[in-house]
């Protein structure tokens, strides 16, 4: 039997997981493209990953970089995770901190966000980008960090990723 286009781990998934990815996938790609284009939400976190994958370049010119939006590899890891422990995707707000071709995000991106937002580096190249970027924009610098989801699964794998619990933390007043 030959892989979906989803991949192999997506189809062994049952059918409710299945549409669960989809679905919270298809939000996360709407609320990116709200997100870049200034619209804001009761958004608890914004996680900071590095920048689109090596697959990136594959794609047509004007896909959307929808950060961890795929079925594959660490994305589908980590996207599996968050279903798993019902983190809803509203919660959240993805970002890249560079585009495929490593040009820096701009950070005002990070603007108009709720006092209560959390900013989470995921990895150490989304934690250089925020020190420098934020830090040049005049921006507040603090945040919090955490394993890239490719390290942690690649190094850790057997045990719980410590982003998890962070999301679930109830927010701080």
């Amino acid at each position: 039997m030959v892989a979906s286009l989803y991949g192999g781990q997506y189809d062994r998934l049952t059918r409710e997981m299945q549409q669960k990815m989809y679905f919270q996938l298809a939000l996360r790609k709407d609320n990116y493209a709200s997100g870049l284009a200034g619209q804001r939400w009761d958004a608890k976190f914004i996680l900071v990953g590095d920048r689109p994958g090596p697959g990136a370049s594959k794609m047509p010119a004007n896909w959307h970089h929808t950060p961890f939006y795929s079925t594959r590899n660490s994305s589908f890891w980590m996207n599996k995770q968050l279903i798993e422990a019902g983190i809803p995707e509203n919660n959240l707000f993805w970002l890249n901190s560079a585009d495929m071709h490593g040009v820096p995000t701009n950070p005002g991106h990070l603007l108009g966000w709720g006092a209560g937002c959390r900013l989470v580096a995921l990895g150490g190249a989304a934690a250089k980008w925020i020190g420098s970027q934020l830090k040049t924009a005049g921006l507040p610098v603090q945040y919090e960090k955490e394993w890239h989801p490719a390290a942690w699964k690649r190094f850790h794998s057997k045990t719980p990723y410590p982003l998890i619990p962070l999301l679930q933390a109830p927010r701080s007043t």
